[in-house]
């Protein structure tokens, strides 16, 4: 599973390239509820914003390491973070 923000459409667009050369399904960050990974590899795709990520990107992907962290859901063998910037 590849979780994504894009604000502009281009870590979209990275979002589904990764997604086809690896076989996962992307999901939109905003409507997606984190989940136990059945996929060996989880990945998460962000723009920069202001030399970081965007704000609530970033709580998701907090409360998703803490529920794995707390056996909530299962955690996968790969996790990867790709971050677009311009």
């Amino acid at each position: 599973m590849i979780y994504y923000f894009s604000g502009t459409g281009n870590s979209l667009a990275v979002a589904q390239s990764i997604a086809e050369g690896t076989g996962q399904e992307i999901s939109n960050h905003l409507i997606a509820t984190p989940k136990g990974s059945d996929n060996e590899v989880v990945g998460f795709v962000c723009p920069v914003y202001a030399w970081g990520i965007p704000r609530h990107f970033k709580e998701m992907v907090r409360q998703w390491v803490h529920m794995t962290k707390t056996k909530e859901i299962a955690a996968p063998d790969y996790i990867f973070m790709v971050l677009t910037c311009g």
